[in-house]
């Protein structure tokens, strides 16, 4: 997902995206729901099967996955989109700590103190 994320192609597209959304509302609107939700439904799935075996917990798995996604890609993209990248050695190392974030937040607990995602 992350070197998805980070292609030069799909950097690309968000660019002209962002460039042309003020003067067509209606494909930016649509754009907006639909070209992410690919990636995110296949987050929630990935996280559901986490969710069945009771390791993670969440209310709602769909905006688990939106969460996860901008920790995982949001700086990092937002970074590539301006020309600048870190090196491979700091990506993986953000990427580490992404991840580890949001296990940490939503792994299931007792009742009390379970993550409410």
């Amino acid at each position: 997902m992350f070197d998805l994320a980070m292609r030069e192609e799909t950097l690309a597209i968000i660019r002209l995206f962002l460039a042309e959304a003020p003067r067509m509302r209606d494909f930016a609107k649509h754009f907006a729901e639909t070209f992410p939700r690919r990636g995110l439904n296949g987050i929630a799935r990935f996280l559901s099967v986490y969710v069945e075996r009771g390791a993670l917990r969440f209310e709602d798995e769909q905006f688990a996955a939106e969460q996860f996604a901008m920790l995982v890609i949001g700086v990092p993209q937002r970074l590539a989109m301006l020309g600048y990248r870190d090196t491979p050695e700091q990506e993986a190392r953000r990427l580490r700590a992404a991840v580890r974030l949001f296990l940490d937040g939503s792994r299931a607990r007792g009742e009390t103190g379970a993550p409410g995602v």
